[in-house]
């Protein structure tokens, strides 16, 4: 993609094409991993009394997300995207 023209140098009067680059190849990016257990525990008393339970656990890690911590001065014309994304566990 031809982002316009610029002068160089000396001769003022020749003008050098530009590029734009407007997507970066990322060849780390990978699929999102999802960690998942579960626990089950059941009993019953006496054909009357029955208790359940159950725990479930998901962690999910490598999402894919835009990196907002490049600075500008880069001079990159979109966002980087990497597998940087986790979410935080509230308990």
């Amino acid at each position: 993609m031809n982002a316009g023209t610029i002068k160089f140098g000396t001769d003022y009067g020749k003008k050098f094409q530009t590029v734009a680059v407007s997507r970066y190849a990322n060849s780390d990016i990978t699929w999102e991993k999802a960690y998942k257990s579960n626990l089950a525990w059941e009993i019953a008393l006496f054909n009357s009394l029955s208790v359940e339970l159950d725990m479930f656990k998901d962690h999910r890690t490598n999402i894919l997300m835009s990196r907002g911590d490049i600075p500008s001065t880069m001079g990159l014309r979109t966002t980087v995207r990497a597998n940087i994304g986790e979410p935080q566990i509230r308990n």
